[in-house]
Order: C-alpha cells, then structure tokens, then sequence
C-alpha cells in the first residue's frame, strides 16, 4: 500500500502536538466564497494577528450573493430599517460604503440586509466584514457561521474562514460543530477532518474522535505525528497553550478547560483537578464530560462521602462516558457489592475497550466475586480473567512501545513496528497498518520483523476489516449484561470492611530522637556522593542500601552498609561497612571480617545460601557483583566465582534469596536497573558554563533484564534467566521482596523505576525449563490504581490491616504517590492509597527506602520512609534535595495520618 500523506501538524514533543488549524500566525487565504461571485480572498483578507481579526475590504471588494442569518448580536447600529426602502438599495448602499470603507455608514444597512437577503451567504459575509472592522468580532463570526449554514456548507472555503473567526474569538465549540457539518457534506475532506481531530484533542474529546481517525486512516491520510497524537491517548498529548488562548478569548465558555483538566489528573494533581472540574459545571451543569471524570477525582481525593450527590447530580449523557461508570463500579466496590462493581467496570470496557483502567478494576472486580460466596460467583471462570489480564497486558505493553518510539525522537522503526505489532494483537488491525506503513519509512533502528508483520495485518484484515477486531479476543466478546447494574440502594446496604486501629487515638505518645552519634554510626556512608548534589549523575542518583543481619549468631541485630563514592565498573569506591552490635553501639568489623568490598556498592541481599545455619551476603554492583560465604567464625569468604558470571559488569541494585523454582535449593534472584553504558558518566556544560551530567533520565538509557541464578545442588549458581523467565521485557529494578507473598507459593515482587513492576513466580505444571511466569499486572502490582507506572523503588511489607495476608507500601518519585496495594484476595492486590488518605502527604516528596514498623508496639504497624531528591537542582519547579524523614500512622477512621514531628527536634 501506498501511504499518501495529508498537512502537516507541529509535533511539539513526545507528549504534546498541536493541530496546524491552532497556531495563531499570520495567514493569507486564497480562494472564493462563492462560485458565482467576484468576491475573493485575496482581496478580502483574513488575517490572524496576535489574537485580533482584521477583515480587510478593499476598492472593488464586490459581492452579489446575499447570505443567511440573524440580527447581529451587540450591533450599535441604528435606524437600520429607515436606511433604504427596498431590499436592493439596501444591499446596493451596504457594499458602497464598504468600498469607500466607511464601516459605521455601512453598519445602517446591516439588519436590512440580514431580513431581506436572509439567504444569501456572500451578502451575509458582507455584513460579518462590517461587523469585524467596527471592532465586534463575536457578532461577526456568527455571521460567518450562518453564511455557511445558508449555503449548506457548500463551500469549504467559507467553512475554513467561518472557523478561523471562530477561534479568534475562542469558540473553539462552535468550530467543532461547524466541521462536523461541512463533513457531512464533504465527507472526504481529509483536510477538514485533520483539523477538526486536532480542535476534537485540544478540547480532550477523544469520545468523538474515533470515527474520524477511521476515515483518515482507512483514507490514508496520516503521518508520525498525526499517529503519535492520536494513538495511545491515556496522557494528555496536546499542548494547554490553547486552552488559556481559548479562555483569554472566551472566558465564558468553560468546556475548554476539560483539557487542563486532564493533564492534571494525569499529574495526580486531584486538588487542582476538582477546582477546574467544579468550575466548568458551575458553568455548563449539564457538561457530561467533565461530571464523569470528576466522579474518578473524588475517588482518587478520598471523597467518597459526596459520591450519592455526584451520582443524584449525573447529567444526561455521562452514561457514554467510562469513568461514569468506573466510579459506579468504585462505589459498589467500596460497599462490598462486587457483582455490580464487575458489570459497572464492564460495563466502562463497552465505552472505551482501551481504557486500561476499566479492564484493571474489571480483573479485579472478577476475582473478587469468584472467590466470594456472591450468588454469581460461578458466573465467572478463571479463563475470563485470564483474557481479561491478557488484554491488560497487551494495553500497557502498547503504552511502553510507545513511550519508546517517542523516547527516539519518533525515528526507530524497531519501536514503531513494535507499536504495530501490539495494536494487531489489540485488534485494532487498521491503526496496526497505519503504523507499520509509518516503520517503513524509518531508516533509524531497523528490524527484520517488520516485513512479517506486515503480511499478518494485510492477513488479517482481508479475514475481517472490521475498525476492532474482536475475532479471537475473547475479552472483547466477554458478555457481563446478566450481573446487576449498581443501585443506590443496594450499595447502601452493605458496609465496607475496617481494619484493625490503634487503641490510641493519637500519636503525641510518639517521640524520636537522633541516637546516630550515640550509636557510632553518624559517619557511615559518607563518602557516597559527590560534594555537589547538583552534578549528580543518575548513577548516583540510587544512592546505597544496606541490610540487617545477625552474622554472628548472638541474638543480636547487626548493619552492613554499602559503599559508593568511586568510578562506576571499577573497585575505587568507599568500602563497604559491617557493624556489629556490642553493648548499645556498633562497631565497625569490616577488615576483620573480610567484607570490605570497594565495587560501587547499590544494595545487599541476606540469606543462607550454603543452608549451614549461617547468614551470607550478597552485594549488588554497578560493576561486578560479589557473593560472601559466613564462615561461622565472624569471618567471610569470597565466592564470587560460584556465580559463574565473572566477566559480568551489570547494574545491579538488588538481590535476594530464595527457592524460587521449588526444588529444595535456594537461589538467587537480582534486579538490574540501566545497562551501564558510557554516557552514564558523560559531561555536558550547563548554560551556565558548569560541568554537569549530560542526561539524567533513566528512559534515555536502555533497560536492564532481572537475573536469575538456579542453584545446582553441588555449590554453585548458574544463570537460568533466559532459560526460566523467557521473554520479559525488561524492567528498571529498585526494591525487592521474596517469600510466601500470596500464601500460597514462593514469589518475588520487583519495584521498576518508570516501568512496569514486577511479579516472579512459579508457573502451574511448570517443566524444569520454563519454571517461572510474570504476572504482576495479572496481580495488580504492575501499575497504580489508573494503569500509570511510577518510579517505584523501596518496598515495605507487613499485614497492615490485620486481615491474615501480606499488603505492600511502595515509595515513588515527587508528583506521583507512594503506593499502598492491599491484597484483597490470594495473589490479587489493589491500590487502596486513595481510600486511606496516603496520596497527599507524598505528592511533594521522592520516596526511597521504606518500612513497616510497630513503633509503639500497639499490634499496629507504622510505615516509615525516607525520603530526598536525587540532585539539588534548583529549578523553580524542583522539589528541594533534603525532605523529611515521614511516619504514617493507622487512624481510628481506618486511613493512616502522616505523625506531626515539628516538636521532636
């Protein structure tokens, strides 16, 4: 197929595009309004200036054909009707005085125009002209509108001008409208159709855009950046330039603030969110747009007390909307009603079957009601969730190639075919197409699959051409209409469960203070990072672990702490530490101990790898990695080279031990962050003229696969992770857990920096070469409660509600949240941060390390976490580089409450 590229939009960057109908510069349009007139524009001028509308009638500006429409609005002119006696004189004298370019004289004869020749659109465009150079621009656009409606649309050009003076004046409603019409018309005008994609994206009505993204497509009118704009559309891709431009220009109309809304909910701002939300329905009551997403707003503050009146206040319409009805689906869920929770969330997936969040709280929804003694129960089978997850999957895995191709300045055709080859498995085969046309045109990063996949889409549509497949994708075709639809009174009738909360119902009996010099440890560790927190590199961005450990065997907690500080790859860093604890103070052991490693220290995993009674360590590198035999004498050996994996020089920032694959002989498992290649360390001045890291961003740099080290029963480790895992993609490991997680079988949980989490464990009927299977989206602890990844990175674990199974605390980056994932039923987790008041306290602050903590010994853990920023950057929107030390508390409300230390010094 022959791709036939249609105009060119401003592809501004990965995230924002802005359709070429909006750029506000100065344009000169040629072409006629009418087809039997003399009355062109290039001697009628429109021009866009800074705003302002200038209509520009010149000597012999002529035109015969009258046009249609009102009065015009904020007219100051007078006695029209006494101007001329007949319609031909008044229409005669308008155009004279226009001529002579006397507008106030012309502006006498405008109502007379409008009522004689109410249907003549050149003679109504005559008077808009009027209207424009005495200054009133609103009246004059509608004028314009209504000389394209009496024409019936017609003439695109009249069209094209009646637009552009609409959002002069930020009627940015009324231009939609105004090509939808002209459309029906002109239904192939791929021209008009592009833009009225791009005004449908800056208004964030993607609702209304898909079947014009199908006749574009199937037209084959598109290129990269119409793709990238209007393909995955989960974040905001268009600028908010112009809704400020648009509100600057029409404040009254509050509809285009849906967009600033978006971006941000999207930044996890819900304060600001629900401020712009509630101010367009103050405007526009009947918005159902807007009361849709401020339904998800008020779940996400928490607000779930003023859910009866958002749903007793729904406008009509909000039925077509998903997130309506996720936040039915959430209210049902709060309540315990999990049979119309599952046909809520269904019942979002038939508005929108991309929206990933539906089909998360779908999956989540239907595991619950199966594991529940629900009357519906048997209603649902394990293989409906297992279609469900898949298309998850396939959902978030299309966000990642994406994000991806974008990440290469839109020019790897490996990410482009990759975005194809994940739209096919979607079933959305004709954007599959588009996209894999799109890869043929790229010379950057080939691959050899693209020919391939090619064939399979061409394959596949001539079985069917429908815009969604649904052939083979059983979610699609899943059918939920016989389960309840959520009633008020239902849900009112069933409480949610509490957790367990402190007796006490304050935390003033809650004091700390620093013992660090006291204890002989307020120097360790600082030798780690550079002198000047502003040229820190994202190698040192990670900062060290460290880890609890009782080498000895006396009963008593000992500290190792990594070192760092040197050259990444080599052994010239600050020496790793072992402290044992004597007598209320630790004392340094290292040398003694034999476990002064000086490779650039990232964590420390604690285990008994030999099965001798005896813990051993094992150190994650930036570099080559070391694994420490306990001798049992207070002594360790290096066994380094019983990994077998000597020549490695890996980012590692973790590890752990465990009987991952269940045969009786602990392993290892490590998480890996970037691949360390040269530009990690590259210098770049600043503006300036400092030296600082060139790119600090982990997504510039690929990421790295976890590892997995199988136990051979005779002391020693072989890597099995091609072998046990398969293909995976690729994460950016931070934090890890190892145990009995579900309560039913050994699993690991990976924290990723800015990509999907992690969730190893052993496969059903698994055979001894591909043990092991991935399924942290399946479980829920892939992404946050709206399908987004996050820099997550420290881990906390304990049963934090006291129901008998284990929950997880995860700490992220400044704007987005700490993540608390309650398991609400066996290897099922949910995000109930919202639901426990943890997401404000966190939105300002970068969590790192974390953890569960009974700090008054109640029966109640606290959650503790540290947190700081990554370099001292110093930008007017930075979060600063030192932050507070935070404690969450569980209150008597069930949610937790961030402990007030002002008074602890």
């Amino acid at each position: 197929m022959q791709v036939t590229f249609g105009i060119n939009g401003t592809y501004q960057s990965p995230a924002f595009y802005e359709p070429p109908a909006l750029k506000i510069t100065t344009r000169i349009r040629q072409g006629s309004f009418g087809k039997s007139t003399g009355l062109r524009l290039a001697r009628c001028v429109f021009l866009l200036i800074t705003g302002a509308a200038i209509f520009c009638a010149q000597p012999g500006c002529d035109s015969k054909k009258p046009k249609p429409n009102l009065t015009p609005q904020g007219s100051a002119a007078t006695d029209q009707g006494s101007a001329a006696t007949n319609q031909d004189d008044a229409a005669t004298e308008m155009r004279a005085a226009i001529a002579a370019q006397d507008w106030q004289s012309a502006s006498k004869y405008s109502q007379a125009v409008l009522i004689t020749h109410a249907t003549d659109p050149d003679l109504i465009t005559d008077v808009a002209r009027v209207e424009a150079m005495l200054g009133r621009k609103r009246p004059a656009a509608q004028l314009l509108v209504d000389a394209a409606s009496v024409d019936n649309y017609q003439d695109v050009a009249r069209t094209e001008f009646a637009m552009r003076a609409l959002i002069e004046v930020g009627e940015l409603y009324k231009a939609i409208e105004l090509l939808e019409k002209t459309l029906e018309v002109h239904p192939e005008n791929n021209q008009l159709r592009r833009i009225l994609t791009g005004f449908l994206g800056e208004a964030e009505r993607n609702d209304r855009i898909e079947p014009h993204l199908k006749k574009l497509i199937t037209n084959r009118n598109f290129d990269v950046a119409f793709l990238a704009a209007m393909t995955e559309t989960w974040s905001r891709r268009f600028s908010t330039k112009t809704t400020d431009t648009m509100l600057e220009r029409n404040p009254e109309d509050r509809r285009v603030r849906l967009g600033e809304a978006s971006e941000l909910f999207h930044q996890r701002n819900y304060a600001e969110t629900a401020k712009v939300l509630e101010d367009i329905l103050a405007h526009h009551t009947g918005f159902a747009p807007a009361h849709a997403m401020l339904g998800q707003v008020l779940v996400q503050q928490g607000r779930t007390d003023e859910l009866d009146a958002w749903v007793r206040r729904t406008p009509e319409g909000s039925r077509e909307f998903a997130d309506y009805w996720i936040t039915l689906g959430d209210i049902a869920a709060e309540r315990g009603v999990l049979d119309s929770s599952a046909r809520a969330y269904w019942e979002a997936t038939q508005r929108d079957p991309n929206h990933s969040t539906a089909w998360n709280r779908l999956k989540g929804s239907l595991r619950q009601l199966r594991d529940s003694d629900n009357e519906f129960r048997s209603r649902i089978s394990e293989a409906q969730i297992t279609d469900v997850d898949e298309r998850i999957e396939q959902l978030l895995e299309l966000r990642k190639q994406f994000y991806g191709f974008a990440g290469s300045d839109r020019k790897s055709q490996r990410f482009a075919t990759q975005v194809a080859a994940t739209l096919l498995q979607l079933g959305r085969t004709w954007e599959a197409e588009a996209w894999s046309a799109i890869a043929t045109t790229l010379t950057e990063d080939p691959t050899a699959d693209l020919t391939s996949l090619r064939q399979r889409i061409v394959n596949q549509l001539r079985r069917d051409d429908s815009w969604l497949s649904r052939r083979g994708r059983p979610a699609l075709a899943m059918d939920l209409s016989d389960l309840p639809m959520p009633s008020a009174d239902r849900v009112a009738t069933v409480k949610s469960r509490q957790a367990v909360v402190p007796v006490l119902s304050t935390s003033d009996h809650l004091r700390l203070i620093d013992a660090s010099d006291q204890w002989g440890i307020g120097s360790v560790g600082s030798g780690n990072n550079p002198t000047d927190a502003r040229l820190a590199f994202l190698i040192r961005s990670t900062g060290v672990g460290g880890g609890i450990i009782d080498f000895e065997r006396d009963g008593h907690p000992d500290v190792v702490v990594m070192g760092a500080g040197g050259t990444m790859l080599e052994s010239d860093s600050q020496p790793n530490e072992l402290l044992r604890n004597v007598d209320s103070r630790f004392a340094k052991v290292t040398s003694a101990a034999g476990v002064g490693d000086r490779g650039f220290g990232q964590g420390v995993g604690v285990g008994d790898f030999n099965e001798d009674g005896f813990a051993d360590l094992f150190f994650a590198n930036l570099g080559q990695n070391r694994l420490l035999r306990n001798n049992g004498d207070g002594t360790f050996t290096d066994c380094s080279e019983m990994m077998n994996d000597a020549d490695a020089r890996r980012w590692t920032t973790c590890g752990v031990f465990v009987d991952i694959n269940a045969d009786g002989v602990t392993d290892l498992l490590t998480t890996n962050y970037c691949q360390p290649v040269a530009e990690l360390e590259a210098i770049c001045p600043t503006q300036e003229g400092l030296q600082a890291p060139c790119e600090r961003h982990p997504l510039k740099f690929p990421a790295d696969d976890d590892q997995f080290f199988a136990a051979t029963g005779d002391g020693q480790f072989r890597d099995a992770s091609s072998s046990w895992i398969g293909n995976v993609s690729p994460g950016r490991g931070l934090g890890i857990v190892a145990g009995w997680l579900d309560g039913l079988e050994q699993g690991v949980f990976i924290a990723n920096d800015m990509t999907a989490n992690a969730f190893y464990s052993r496969r059903d009927n698994a055979d001894d070469q591909t043990p092991l299977i991935e399924s942290a989206a399946a479980r829920g602890l892939a992404v946050d409660a709206r399908t987004m990844t996050q820099a997550s990175m420290g881990i906390a674990s304990s049963d934090f509600d006291g129901d008998g199974d284990l929950d997880f605390y995860v700490t992220g980056f400044a704007r987005e949240y700490n993540i608390f994932y309650e398991q609400v039923s066996p290897g099922l987790w949910v995000d109930r941060t919202n639901r426990l008041g943890l997401i404000p306290p966190t939105l300002s602050v970068v969590g790192f390390g974390t953890e569960a903590i009974d700090m008054d010994n109640d029966g109640v853990e606290e959650i503790a976490v540290t947190n700081g920023h990554i370099g001292d950057f110093r930008e007017p929107d930075s979060v600063p580089l030192e932050q507070p030390f935070q404690i969450f508390r569980r209150a008597q409300s069930g949610g937790f409450t961030l402990v007030q230390d002002d008074s602890w010094g």
